[in-house]
């Protein structure tokens, strides 16, 4: 890469005495110029060449093309970066689809299986498989919109959704296993909640889920608790709380802030970061 300047031509005007041009031959005698008849001044406007370059020009010059040059590379560099950028979003939307396309097909399978006659056991392990495949459409769902926010969509959703049977989708494909591992395990749903709430149900929905697959994984004794209450209410607007609280070993305060990064991936070694006094 490189970069040239140029600096334009100087106009001069140039006095002859007379016309250079004018050239008078007397006949006869080829070859031969006659004196000119006239020297009364006569002017033209030429272009002329440059002045040359100062020492002080030289380095302004080498400045502007060290920063051309950094702005080339930078360029570049967003360009490539942008292109790749495309690429992963095109790649992760048509992943998304060709997996949700399949996914859909078992959750109606599943729903039309408990539509029929069943035993409790089987119920509740097609109920559970139900619960988890609408779970990783959700996941899907999320990964969709994570490619929408790059070309100005919103990550938030603002629709109506019933609030308890969220709060049963979330937590009922626990029971099981807080079952199998001998602990108690209560889902409380305190009075005055309203039915029916505005908000993204999908979050609400994967936020309760995770905190309670962390709740059930570190807790070997005792058991876990989830309860939902409303915290305040106002005209067209209520404020609700959703706890959930364990016995398990608490997290060390000192590694607190080591969760809370963006992109990184916390140690799989729970006892590095568990203190024995729960938080």
């Amino acid at each position: 890469d490189f970069i040239v300047f140029f600096r334009r031509g100087q106009l001069r005007e140039v006095k002859w005495a007379g016309n250079p041009y004018e050239k008078f031959v007397k006949e006869g005698t080829e070859g031969y110029l006659e004196p000119r008849k006239s020297f009364k001044t006569w002017s033209e406007t030429v272009v002329g060449k440059c002045r040359d370059w100062t020492e002080e020009e030289i380095e302004t010059a080498a400045v502007l093309c060290l920063v051309y040059g950094k702005f080339i590379e930078v360029w570049r560099q967003k360009e490539a970066a942008l292109k790749n950028s495309q690429l992963t979003r095109l790649l992760l939307a048509n992943s998304a689809h060709e997996v949700r396309t399949p996914l859909n097909a078992i959750i109606n399978y599943l729903e039309i299986a408990l539509e029929g006659s069943l035993d409790d056991d089987t119920r509740e392990n097609l109920s559970k498989s139900h619960s988890a495949s609408k779970s990783l459409i959700y996941v899907i769902n999320d990964l969709l919109d994570l490619t929408k926010t790059e070309e100005g969509g919103s990550l938030t959703k603002e629709e109506p959704f019933n609030l308890s049977a969220t709060l049963k989708d979330a937590t009922d494909q626990f029971a099981g296993d807080a079952r199998r591992k001998k602990l108690s395990y209560d889902v409380i749903e305190h009075p005055g909640l309203p039915a029916t709430v505005i908000g993204d149900q999908r979050k609400v929905r994967q936020a309760i889920s995770n905190v309670t697959a962390n709740a059930i994984q570190n807790t070997k004794t005792g058991g876990i608790s989830i309860e939902m209450y409303v915290l305040s209410r106002e005209e067209h607007h209520v404020e609700v709380e959703i706890t959930i609280t364990d016995t398990g070993c608490g997290l060390n305060s000192k590694k607190l802030d080591s969760l809370f990064r963006e992109l990184e991936q916390v140690q799989s070694e729970v006892h590095d970061m568990l203190d024995e006094e729960p938080a």
